[in-house]
Order: C-alpha cells, then structure tokens, then sequence
C-alpha cells in the first residue's frame, strides 16, 4: 500500500489546515503536544520462538 508514497501528512479538516505530523521512511515530525504510535508487523518465526521458549 504505501510503496508508491513518499510521505503522508496528517492535518485539520479546516479551511487553512493546520500540518499536526508529516511521516517520510526515515522520519516523524509531529506538532507540539501530538505524537505518533508505531506498531510493527508481528514476526511470526520470532513470536514462535518465543513462545517455545517460555514453555
């Protein structure tokens, strides 16, 4: 999906918008006061080991 992007900008739905975060590959700059939450991709082999571990 976002191969084809080379950034993405969150903003207000306003006449003037204000820019609250803008993402690019290698970088996250946010508006005062707001952050971003990453949530990676789940490694299957490695939450498998894990999990083997444990017991």
């Amino acid at each position: 999906m976002l191969e084809d992007v080379q950034k993405i900008t969150i903003e207000t739905d306003e006449e003037n918008p204000t820019t609250i975060a803008e993402i690019t590959l290698g970088e996250i700059n946010t508006a005062d006061g707001y952050r971003v939450r990453l949530t990676p991709k789940e490694d299957r082999d490695f939450a498998d080991k894990n999990q083997e571990d444990a017991t």
